[in-house]
């Protein structure tokens, strides 16, 4: 049987742990390029609780992948995310990010998600996904990352 594939092709989608080992103002789980996507949505899990979870999510973009000029571009507020497997996602375009960039005067191009624990013990797995292609390829979000 032959397979193709469709939304794989068009989209990069990442699930990546996240354990800061640290509380108060959040790290960024890790950025990736927008330069040839429009979308950007991302979203948490709590997964391991020492206190009471995941306080806070938000979309930030920043010059290039080491986060300079980081800014907010989404922001969830203050969140309860306090039993395992609670969630909360959020979005944006690309155009967003465009925007905040002209108006702080910087090249913005790198989006991540900044989440925030309640405590040194929590952990949470992040889901990333890009999407609206410029170009699709075979693989841009592979089967599997097994060695």
């Amino acid at each position: 049987m032959a397979s193709t594939q469709k939304f794989f092709s068009r989209n990069s989608v990442e699930l990546l742990e996240h354990d800061e080992d640290a509380t108060g103002a959040g790290t960024v789980v890790a950025y990736r390029d927008m330069r040839d996507f429009d979308k950007f949505a991302g979203g948490v899990m709590t997964s391991v609780l020492g206190g009471s979870g995941v306080t806070q999510l938000e979309i930030v973009a920043a010059d290039d992948n080491s986060g300079t000029n980081l800014t907010v571009i989404k922001d969830s507020g203050v969140i309860a995310a306090d039993a395992v497997g609670d969630q909360a996602m959020l979005e944006c375009t690309a155009e967003e990010i465009r925007q905040a960039s002209e108006d702080a005067g910087y090249t913005l191009r790198y989006v991540g998600l900044r989440i925030t624990h309640q405590h040194a013990g929590d952990e949470s797995v992040a889901v990333y996904i890009r999407s609206g292609a410029r170009f699709s390829y075979a693989d841009l979000t592979p089967a599997t990352t097994i060695a």
